[in-house]
């Protein structure tokens, strides 16, 4: 496989052990902080303390593995810094170690420096090509189109093999059914990840919808009572304007976690708002709402979910009243962010309050877009 020409330079920075996570001793320059001036005085002292914590982390470790279980300890407990200081000290005495690579390209995606996650990678790739499916999932989703597929594709030849190795007994142990189940799991999910970027960086490759059709049915094979996959499937079809068929199949979808009771097996909180966004577009406004409504009791702060909510109570008469307070709710969550996140869908919620504040002026009692039914465009609802 042709990896990305991601550069020969250690993708860490620089020969120190902390380039990137907050420098030397007396250093503050962590990922987070733009200069030392500007820091707060609380902020310097907790990295002073990191500092220190990581070099007594150093004193007692009896070997380079010791050193790495530490840091893999410290990145399960979310202490990032010292995570950081810990693989990079391994890499600046051998920077072709693949467990210390492996790990900072992992922490390094987990605190979004996608650059430098993204060197680090392809620095792991190049040291160890066969080895590994996981930094290829990764890799996949810091690349765009066929540089992602490939990715994809090479994470799913791996985890193949992977899965041979388990299927030749002939009596297979609970374990390894489990091992089997997850490893299938991973496989239709990577399966589906590429027609994801199908659908949209490399949406006109030449043999993209043949592509599409494929991977989902292989994909299909692998768990058949996957939600992402009917939910991609879904998506697909939709594509090709198969409306009918993509709603059955994103029901199809919804039905396999909509009644999941425990929260920790629900699928993703993204996976979930994707599922609302497509019964949107598919005009399926009450599943769209309920889906919506869970989603806001467990994250009130998400502005969008607010917009979305907003657009899909407009779409259900009578509940033209809830819909203005969400709107309302949105613009405030809106209102002084300049952020990426939100562009896609901010100028939408202004032009829909601008029409409410006029439609108060003039006394009217329609909704924002002129009564309670009939269907917008999804392109100007900045979904």
């Amino acid at each position: 496989m042709q990896m990305p020409n991601g550069g020969d330079n250690n993708p860490f920075g620089s020969s120190s052990p902390s380039s990137s996570f907050g420098g030397g001793s007396g250093s503050s320059n962590g990922p987070s902080s733009s200069s030392s001036s500007s820091a707060p005085m609380d902020h310097g002292r907790e990295h002073a303390e990191s500092v220190q914590a990581a070099l007594a982390l150093l004193s007692t470790a009896s070997s380079v593995d010791d050193l790495l279980n530490k840091a893999d300890d410290m990145f399960q407990r979310c202490e990032y810094t010292i995570c950081g200081k810990l693989y990079e000290s391994v890499i600046q005495v051998d920077n072709t170690n693949l467990r210390a690579t492996d790990g900072i390209a992992n922490l390094l995606m987990e605190i979004g420096e996608v650059d430098a996650a993204r060197e680090a990678f392809v620095r792991s790739v190049r040291l160890a090509p066969d080895s590994g499916p996981h930094k290829y999932l990764n890799l996949g989703q810091l690349l765009k189109g066929l540089e992602a597929i490939a990715c994809y594709k090479k994470a799913v030849v791996m985890l193949s093999a992977e899965r041979a190795a388990y299927t030749v007994e002939p009596v297979q142990t609970e374990e390894m059914k489990e091992l089997v189940q997850d490893l299938n799991q991973q496989i239709a999910s990577a399966l589906c990840a590429c027609v994801e970027v199908y659908l949209t960086d490399s949406c006109f490759e030449p043999d993209a919808e043949s592509e599409c059709q494929r991977l989902l049915s292989e994909a299909v094979q692998f768990d058949p009572t996957s939600p992402e996959v009917f939910q991609s499937a879904a998506n697909f079809l939709m594509s090709q304007c198969k409306n009918a068929d993509a709603l059955a199949a994103l029901r199809n979808s919804y039905t396999l976690w909509s009644g999941i009771q425990d929260t920790d097996k629900l699928p993703s909180f993204e996976f979930r708002t994707t599922t609302a966004k497509l019964f949107i577009e598919l005009e399926q406004f009450a599943e769209a709402k309920t889906i919506l409504e869970d989603l806001v009791e467990e994250q009130d702060s998400i502005a969008e979910l607010w917009w979305l909510l907003y657009l899909t109570l407009m779409e259900i008469p009578g509940h033209e009243a809830k819909a203005r307070r969400y709107l309302l709710k949105a613009k405030t969550l809106v209102d002084g962010v300049e952020s990426e996140d939100v562009i896609g869908f901010k100028q939408a919620i202004y032009a829909a309050y601008d029409i409410l504040q006029e439609e108060k002026r003039r006394g009217g009692a329609g909704g924002a877009f002129g009564g309670s039914g009939g269907s917008m465009d999804t392109s100007d609802r900045g979904i």
